[in-house]
Order: structure tokens, then C-alpha cells, then sequence
């Protein structure tokens, strides 16, 4: 006690002959002020307060598992950017938990991916090979970027449902990105698959890009940059320049090969070249040094719409935005030259039993018109509507169809009963893998439906409720991933990687 130093107008008088205006059980001595006495109290409690105040501890990364900065460059960066105790906590918690969770079960059609992280000197744990990685490339090849770290937890996201009902709940976000001024997070999705699960309050347009409602509001409350980042669609020649720029960016330049780039630097600062032509121009250039210019952002090229293996028609530039319009341009025609054409026409979606029907009421049209049979009023009138189709466009085949595919019976002959026992046995048994054989499963049926007082459903009906489930279940079920890849539906080629 004897450190303590009064305020002005407190018990300092007393303290000097008694201590603390009494005794340990906190009453006045007989030379005691009892109010000067409560105003030294109070004064303590409070000094003892100040100095028990929580210290919220912050973890500790394991930079020998996570590679990337150390704590001291992080730290700087924290700096530069003007964050606050409580931002670089988050943060903090953020990098020391990324890269633990494992890929989830919705990227099944997902090539998981190990990336070795030069800038990062550790591997990176990827989720897609077409959707990531080259957002990771890009990442690399940045001079920008200090360092990143993949696959990190947001803690506590708010979303709010149709009906006004709240929902928290933990996110895991792409890419926790450090650059030299500022600490970004981002989320790779496909466009595509942007497209498909658009939703007002979820992903949502934002402009010419997308965002996530939750994820935004989430980086806005804290302070941090949020942007969603989709890959080019087809990504194709985009990743495989990307992954041979990242290749041969570690391998530098000997002395000749330098000599050859300075001077082709040169001549595109007058005009672009393509690779083809600066080689005539310059002998000894080629598609290796071509590739570590534009690693090293000295120059840039058509890298989203040609792939390097074209020289005659991969342009240089040495101008950023120049070769960006270009790029963009040219990856437009692309996507209309690729595009696969999406079949609208009524004969291209018409059955076998309607195909079959229109053929015989369009050939009987024709005997009609050469006189070999006499018309009907139905079928005058059917040749109306054939003359009507051709004149709009569509073919006179389309104009005869029928819709008999459709007539018959509109619900199903079996009772809920036996269509409850049929799902049963079908999701249970043949779905999880149970059940080897079809045969097999129709005695398992057969004793559900004996349990159940029902009548059991042929073989035959088995076997058509079958053919309407996913195969991919079963597969992933009995034979894992590989024999998941190898039942699920051919990819659409434009979507492929081209690796």
C-alpha cells in the first residue's frame, strides 16, 4: 500500500498515520475520516480494476506449417493499413486457422489441389483445379501481393432468411490475401455456378462482377475488402499459360537469353509482335523467354483467349490495358466459336413414339399432295399449319408432331404403401451400397412388402425406379471417388482444364 498515491482531496493526511483511514476489516480507526476514508476505497477499487482488465491473447501461428510472412512482415502490413487491435486479432486468429479444413463433400466434381507456393514457401491447399488455381497463379505472379493464405474460417456470419429469421453461422472462405497496404479476402466461384445459385440477400450481381450478401457484410463490419473472383469461361488456355508462366518463373534468364529479352522489350515499346515475328526479328527468342516476361509483368500478352503453343498468333504488348481490350475481344469471339449450340427446335426434343407419328402424318401430306389419296378436314387443316411453320423458319416435320407420348395413365398403379417400401429399399439398400445385386434387391423388397401388408411390385417396376435414380450415389457408395468420377456425366470440353 505504501506505493499508492492519493488524488487531490482524498485521505492522503490519514494515510500517512494510520495507513488507510483503518484496518484490514475496512472500519475507521478512532483518528479516522469515515468519508475521506470511503473516497480512498472507492479510489483502490477502481486502480485495481484498471490493472485486472482482460488481455485478449492472440494465437500462435505455426509459420513452419503455413509458410507465407512472418510475423514481423505481417505486422507491418497491419501497420500500412491502420488496423486496430481488435482487426488484427481477427486477422490473427484468421491466418492461424487457415488451411486446416478438409474439402467438403459438395466438391465432389472438384480436383483437389497441392500447390507449392513459391512467394509462400509452403503448400497451399486448393479446392479446384479450374476455379483456384489460377487465382492462385495469379497470386504468385503478382508483385503486389506479399503473401496469402488459403482456406480460412469467418467466424459467426450472419444471414438472414426469406421470412426475416436469422442464421449464424461459420464460413470458410478462399483466399485471406495480404497485400502491401491492406488485407483482402476473397472467393473463387465459376460463373456458372454463380448463375445457378443467384439469390437475393446470397450471391447476388454486383455490377459486371458478383458478391456474397453475408460474406460482405461480414468483411464491412470489420473493415476488410471483400470481392468474389470468377475465372474466365472457357478457362482452359488461361490455365495452361498461367501454370507455364508460374514454371518458368523460377528459373531465370541466363546472361544471352537477357541480352535477347532487353531488345525485344525494345521493339515492342514501338509496336506488338507477336512471338513468331520477334523471333524473325530477333533471333533467339522463343516461347520460354516470352513466358518469364510476362511472369515478370514486363510485358503483356493474349494469355486469356490464346494459348502460347500458337506463336503466330500469341501478340506481345507493352502496354497493360492494350492488351487487355485485345484479350477481350478476342476471348468474346472465342466463346461464340466454341459455344456448343443449344437444341430449342420441337423435333430435336420429341420422342421416339411423336418422331415416329409425325414422319407417317407428314409422308401421308405428301401422297395427299401428289393426289395419291384423298384429303380430310383434319388433315387440310394440318396443312395449313405445316405451310404456316415453313414460312416462320421451322421445319415441316415439326409441324406434324404429336403429343401421344404423353396421353396414358397420370399417376402411378401402385398404392402409397408399395411406393413407400419401393423409395425405402432404393435409398437404403441399393443406394448405400447394401444390396450387390438388383435381383437381390427385389427379395428385399418382396419381405418389406410382406412386413407391410403390401402387394409386392414386379421385377420389371423395380427395376424402372431404379433406372430413375442417380448412379452416382451408389458409385460413390460402393467404390468412392474413383468410381464416382467414373459414373457421373461426361464435363461439357469447353469446361475442361486442357491439362
Amino acid at each position: 500500500m505504501t506505493g499508492w498515491s492519493a488524488p487531490l482531496g482524498s485521505c492522503a493526511p490519514y494515510e500517512k498515520s494510520i495507513g488507510l483511514c483503518g484496518g484490514l476489516d475496512g472500519r475507521a480507526r478512532p483518528n479516522g475520516n469515515p468519508v475521506a476514508c470511503r473516497q480512498g476505497s472507492a479510489h483502490l477499487e477502481e486502480k485495481n480494476m484498471a490493472t485486472s482488465a482482460l488481455q485478449i491473447k492472440r494465437p500462435i501461428v505455426d509459420e513452419q506449417r503455413l509458410g507465407g510472412l512472418s510475423e514481423r512482415e505481417r505486422y507491418e502490413v497491419y501497420e500500412r493499413a491502420g488496423y486496430n487491435p481488435f482487426q488484427i486479432t481477427q486477422l490473427e486468429w484468421m491466418v492461424a486457422e487457415s488451411g486446416q479444413r478438409p474439402v467438403g463433400k459438395g466438391a465432389l466434381q472438384n480436383v483437389k489441389v497441392q500447390l507449392a507456393s513459391a512467394k509462400c514457401g509452403a503448400i497451399r491447399i486448393l479446392e479446384s483445379h479450374t476455379c483456384e488455381r489460377p487465382f492462385a497463379y495469379e497470386l504468385e505472379m503478382d508483385g503486389t501481393v506479399q503473401g496469402y493464405y488459403s482456406q480460412f474460417p469467418c467466424r459467426h456470419v450472419l444471414r438472414t432468411g426469406e421470412g426475416g429469421t436469422k442464421h449464424v453461422s461459420n464460413a470458410t472462405l478462399d483466399f485471406l490475401v495480404f497485400h502491401q497496404d491492406r488485407v483482402e479476402l476473397v472467393e473463387c466461384k465459376p460463373e456458372r455456378w454463380l448463375e445457378k445459385h443467384q439469390h437475393p440477400g446470397e450471391w447476388e450481381k454486383n455490377g459486371k462482377g458478383w458478391t456474397n450478401k453475408p460474406y460482405e457484410r461480414w468483411a464491412n463490419e470489420r473493415d476488410f475488402p471483400f470481392r468474389v473472383w470468377t475465372p474466365p469461361d472457357p478457362v482452359a488456355n488461361y490455365l495452361r499459360n498461367l501454370e507455364a508462366m508460374y514454371a518458368l518463373k523460377q528459373l531465370p534468364l541466363g546472361p544471352d537469353e537477357m541480352r535477347i529479352a532487353e531488345r525485344s522489350l525494345d521493339l515492342l515499346e514501338a509496336r506488338p509482335y507477336s512471338i513468331e515475328e520477334l523471333g524473325d526479328a530477333v533471333p533467339g527468342f522463343r516461347e520460354r523467354i516470352a513466358l518469364v516476361l510476362l511472369a515478370d509483368r514486363r510485358c503483356y500478352g493474349l494469355v486469356t483467349s490464346t494459348p502460347i503453343t500458337l506463336p503466330q498468333h500469341f501478340y506481345l504488348y507493352s502496354k497493360w490495358e492494350q492488351a487487355r481490350q485485345v484479350d477481350a475481344s478476342a476471348f468474346q469471339t472465342l466463346v461464340r466459336a466454341t459455344s456448343q449450340p443449344v437444341v430449342h427446335e420441337a423435333i430435336g426434343l420429341a420422342t421416339t413414339t411423336d418422331y415416329n407419328a409425325a414422319t407417317r402424318r407428314l409422308a401421308r401430306l405428301e401422297r395427299i399432295e401428289r393426289g395419291v389419296e384423298k384429303p380430310t378436314v383434319r388433315m387440310k387443316q394440318l396443312a395449313s399449319r405445316v405451310k404456316k411453320a415453313v414460312s416462320e423458319g421451322s421445319s415441316p416435320l415439326s409441324a406434324c408432331l404429336t403429343s401421344y407420348a404423353k396421353s396414358g395413365n397420370r399417376q402411378a398403379r401402385l398404392d402409397p404403401t408399395q411406393q413407400q417400401c419401393l423409395e425405402w429399399v432404393i435409398r437404403v439398400l441399393w443406394n448405400r451400397g447394401k444390396v450387390r445385386t438388383l435381383k437381390n434387391l427385389w427379395f428385399e423388397l418382396e419381405k418389406v412388402c410382406n412386413l407391410h401388408r403390401a402387394a409386392t411390385p414386379s421385377i420389371e417396376t423395380l427395376y424402372r425406379y431404379v433406372r430413375q435414380e442417380d448412379a452416382t450415389k451408389r458409385a460413390l457408395s460402393t467404390g468412392g471417388m474413383r468410381a464416382y468420377q467414373a459414373a457421373r456425366p461426361i464435363s461439357d470440353p469447353t469446361m475442361r482444364s486442357g491439362t
